[in-house]
């Protein structure tokens, strides 16, 4: 990818593919202002039709493709290709960017993988990732609970039985060894 200045525009920056095959019309590119402009990260002219730009982001890095599918009347070869070509691309973008793709794809937009699943698939990990933590939190409160509620069974009845509250009692874990300190006791 190459940035071309455009001539009378002081706030733009125009990130050319640089498909150079000798005819204008094939080569992609992405209209960035300064601020977007300032950030890129890696950039690739993918084919003549595809263009790829990553940007570093505060949150998450960006992915900017930039497209354009063959007319109608183009061979089905060159359709399946660029198609393919495209749906590879997007198979490779981290599941953390944010991707935005932009261009023209005729009718076989609906053919690929919906571009937004990068986005529902952080969702979903996110959703996940908080379920098993909030799980994980459950489950100590719960076992902390049942050792709290275990050692005031245990005070109770040594009350009851008109013993001290702290034990001087030789005392075996679940592994049949004795327990040494009066923390682990109680």
């Amino acid at each position: 990818m190459q940035s071309i200045d455009l001539k009378d525009s002081e706030t733009f920056n125009f990130y050319d593919s640089g498909m150079t095959d000798g005819s204008r019309p094939h080569r992609v590119g992405l209209l960035l202002d300064p601020i977007a402009a300032s950030s890129p990260i890696s950039g690739q002219p993918v084919s003549a039709r595809i263009s790829d730009l990553g940007l570093e982001g505060q949150i998450s890095n960006v992915t900017l493709l930039s497209a354009y599918a063959p007319i109608r009347d183009s061979p089905d070869d060159s359709k399946d290709a660029f198609y393919f070509e495209l749906q590879r691309i997007l198979d490779f973008v981290p599941g953390h960017n944010i991707l935005f793709v932009a261009g023209g794809f005729k009718s076989r937009v609906l053919a690929l993988k919906n571009p937004n699943n990068a986005h529902k698939m952080v969702k979903q990990s996110a959703r996940s990732d908080r379920k098993k933590y909030w799980s994980q939190v459950a489950s100590d409160m719960l076992q902390a609970a049942k050792l709290d509620s275990l050692r005031k069974t245990l005070k109770q009845l040594r009350e009851a039985t008109g013993k001290s509250p702290i034990s001087t009692d030789s005392l075996k874990d679940i592994m049949d060894k004795f327990i040494q300190t009066e923390k682990d006791r109680l």
